[in-house]
């Protein structure tokens, strides 16, 4: 059967064919059992490498690797014959012997207790578990492949994958649209971000591509547009989606703007692409408006631990001078014989007196920073 609905591309599709048959560590995982070993010499020489090649990637990654047989690795190929000590040179020949070759699939899929591939309801639902939470093409192709190897399905070929998550990613897709739309009140307001402005760009490539300087003025700037993005409605709730998913969707709409939305066929998809830009951008928005305060803030703070720094500096050296000024009072007063020489002393204090009186207090950081409170 031959199925239409691919998602992949020929680059990816590749990636994934490597993915399957590729084994780094074959001594870990394609290791023969003893009951292997039994079944297998009973077998022809020519046979022997070909039907254990068989039964170790059905066993071990849930494949049917006669359809891939000229992916398979030379270092696997060389680590099982080496077990069974015996040539490659019979391998290619095995995989030509079509009628051999499918009889003893049958014979190991029955033994390992491996099932053929069925489209049902249950499979169904979990490959659109993994529509649902997964954005990325070729990662959920390789989780669909590990889901069957885990329920001992036989792999289908890698079309039919494609084929039925593309159903699973349009089923899933509709209905995390729906579920964003039920929280747009006014959806003709949200269409209007597609509306080309006097300067002949569109709203909404206006906000897209704003950008603001790391300063109040930037600030400003943030929390205006902010406040225009809050009058096309309430702010959805994407809670509902995986972290996966929410991924795949801000990278969307990075890579999205006015023509490409445009070009979506659904109205349901461009509704809910413009209003998750409303979220998406509103976010980035508010994360910048903190970023920008929070490097200010700490900007203000070193300023204040340097103004401190600096008047402690300078208030010691006051303090040390009057200290020595004092000494020399006290000295002098010392001295003093007459209650009238003492009086006459005491004016020449007048000026050092003052000086002690409005001497500044310690400052520490806080109270620099106080003084900034107008500029925040």
């Amino acid at each position: 059967m031959k199925y239409r609905n691919s998602i992949l591309s020929i680059k990816e599709r590749e990636e994934v064919l490597f993915h399957l048959v590729q084994e780094k560590k074959p001594h870990v995982e394609f290791v023969l059992t003893e009951d292997d070993f039994l079944k297998i010499k009973k077998l022809e020489i020519h046979l022997q490498l070909g039907y254990a090649i068989q039964l170790l990637y059905l066993r071990v990654k849930g494949l049917n690797v006669g359809s891939l047989y000229e992916r398979i690795p030379e270092n696997v190929v060389k680590y099982v014959a080496s077990q069974l000590h015996c040539n490659t040179i019979f391998l290619e020949k095995y995989w030509k012997i079509k009628n051999t070759s499918n009889r003893h699939f049958q014979e190991i899929y029955q033994s390992l207790e491996f099932s053929k591939f069925q489209y049902t309801n249950e499979l169904k639902n979990k490959i659109y578990k993994i529509a649902f939470s997964n954005g990325n093409n070729v990662n959920m192709i390789k989780e669909v492949f590990l889901l069957l190897k885990l329920s001992k399905i036989i792999s289908p070929k890698i079309s039919a994958i494609e084929h039925f998550l593309w159903l699973a990613i349009e089923n899933s897709e509709s209905n995390i649209y729906s579920k964003i739309l039920e929280q747009v009140a006014d959806k003709e307001k949200v269409r209007t971000l597609l509306t080309i402005e006097i300067n002949g760009s569109s709203t909404y490539s206006r906000i897209k591509n704003i950008t603001v300087n790391s300063n109040s003025t930037g600030v400003k700037e943030l929390l205006k547009a902010i406040k225009e993005l809050d009058t096309y409605g309430s702010t959805i709730d994407l809670s509902f989606l995986s972290e996966k998913k929410l991924r795949y969707y801000t990278s969307e709409i990075q890579r999205s703007d006015k023509f490409r939305i445009d070009k979506f066929q659904k109205q349901d998809k461009k509704d809910a692409y413009l209003a998750m830009f409303i979220y998406f951008r509103r976010k980035e928005f508010v994360d910048m408006v903190i970023e920008v305060t929070s490097s200010y803030a700490s900007t203000v703070m070193k300023r204040s631990r340097k103004k401190t720094k600096e008047y402690s500096i300078q208030n010691h050296i006051k303090l040390k001078v009057n200290s020595e000024k004092l000494k020399e009072v006290v000295k002098s007063i010392l001295k003093i014989q007459e209650i009238e020489e003492l009086k006459k002393y005491q004016n020449s204090l007048l000026p050092l007196k003052n000086e002690l009186e409005f001497q500044d207090e310690e400052m520490e950081d806080i109270d620099f920073l106080l003084k900034s409170h107008q500029s925040f």
